[in-house]
């Protein structure tokens, strides 16, 4: 469920960007289109113009090329130039324009448009002969001498686009400029999004850890009672049974114990007052192994630093409760009869880097992110409150905890954290 919940807005808002670039997309080859027609539609125009006054005009009586014309000529059959203005050549290819015969519309066409690098547009057009162009009636008042005689004409017209490139140019220039706009406004939205969500999910959290600090606070001092009047009676026995060597190793460890939870208790007083505890150097593998041995189930520590003896900065008492948390939830997740839980040790460039692992069933995807939430549990009698505090730990000290499932079946939890540089 949750991942559909994170992978349904990525799908809208990648599918949303699709579409508006595909509009955009769509606008700018529009627009260059548009600007195409219109120019040839303009040239066109001019053309027809020009052609008109060239056929209709005499020679003192002609007029100046209009503005963004460079050359106009007209052409006889022979393809050497008749008449002319601006710049243009002396001879052109007229074989090129001959117009079907019988009305049919394949062969060889009648006007070509050719685009020069220099932003100019070149229009060849073949025209009809020069007393049949739609000016027949009015040649005679003021048509160039020996235009008669040359049969069919061809137009040749060079128009300089910079203009309307430079319009065109600007047109998809904003286009462009309103897509990235638009991309860079949804990816801001998007990250402002997702920081809001961080915040939001950074405040339930400081909210879930106030209610569990004041929590503690009254577990602590609950628990205090109770510790010390175990710690009396251990006492007590020792006084009566001294002599009984296997009552006293017993005790030993009775001792040992309350000791380690009054201490840790202490700790956790500490830690909600002073979050980092108090940090010195210790040796993780060591300390590790020594632990290991004193749980009642089994766990292999496997040693990967090469006998680097690698150190950490960290308060000692979080450190192995923060372990002990871990293993003993692998050990309730795979059960009693499953293989001995496993530890590896390594490093990774300044950094200590040991993984937990059980062969239990996994957690749930949906769990993935919840399980470090204080007062989150899966189990029937859990509280919810031990890896919220292995987190606490791994960022109070500088690391981070992070778990993921084994391809083989439970899960791995792993513990980074700074190596202890001196000085």
């Amino acid at each position: 469920m949750k991942q559909q919940r994170f992978i349904i807005p990525i799908l809208t808002t990648a599918v949303a960007l699709i579409l508006a670039l595909g509009s955009f997309g769509f606008l700018i080859r529009q627009s260059i289109r548009h600007d195409r027609l219109l120019v040839e539609s303009e040239v066109g125009k001019v053309a027809s113009f020009l052609t008109e006054q060239m056929l209709t005009s005499s020679v003192s009586d002609t007029p100046p090329l209009p503005d963004h014309v460079r050359g106009f000529a007209l052409y006889g059959s022979n393809g050497r130039a008749v008449t002319g203005r601006g710049i243009y050549p002396s001879e052109l290819d007229t074989t090129r324009f001959i117009p079907p015969l019988h009305g049919r519309t394949s062969g060889i066409p009648q006007e070509r448009w050719i685009r020069e690098k220099q932003g100019s547009l070149l229009l060849l057009r073949a025209l009809g002969g020069a007393g049949m162009n739609g000016a027949g009636n009015r040649q005679g008042r003021g048509a160039r001498a020996g235009m008669q005689s040359q049969g069919r004409l061809f137009l040749y017209l060079d128009y300089d686009t910079g203009v309307f490139l430079f319009q065109s140019r600007a047109r998809v220039f904003l286009l462009l400029f309103g897509a990235l706009l638009f991309i860079g406004a949804s990816a801001s939205s998007w990250i402002f999004y997702r920081r809001v969500r961080s915040y939001e999910r950074e405040l339930e959290e400081k909210k879930i850890l106030t209610e569990l600090g004041s929590a503690a606070r009254t577990l602590t001092h609950e628990l205090k009672n109770p510790l010390a009047v175990i710690s009396m009676q251990e006492k007590i026995l020792r006084r009566q049974f001294g002599k009984d060597k296997d009552l006293t190793a017993s005790l030993d460890i009775i001792g040992e114990e309350t000791e380690r939870i009054s201490d840790m208790i202490d700790r956790v007083r500490l830690l909600l007052k002073q979050p980092k505890g108090r940090p010195e150097p210790i040796e993780p593998v060591p300390l590790l192994e020594e632990r290991s041995q004193r749980l009642p189930f089994p766990v292999t520590i496997h040693d990967n630093t090469q006998d680097r003896s690698p150190r950490i900065f960290c308060d000692k008492t979080l450190f192995v409760s923060a372990v002990e948390n871990i293993l003993r939830n692998g050990r309730e997740a795979q059960g009693s009869d499953t293989p001995p839980l496993s530890v590896d040790v390594s490093l990774l460039r300044n950094s200590v880097v040991i993984s937990f692992a059980d062969a239990g069933k996994g957690i749930p995807y949906d769990d993935k992110d919840k399980v470090f939430h204080p007062f989150f549990t899966t189990k029937q009698n859990g509280f919810g409150v031990g890896l919220s505090l292995v987190k606490s730990f791994a960022e109070n000290a500088g690391g981070s905890i992070e778990c993921r499932n084994r391809e083989t079946g439970g899960t791995i939890f792993r513990l980074t954290l700074p190596l202890y540089q001196k000085g």
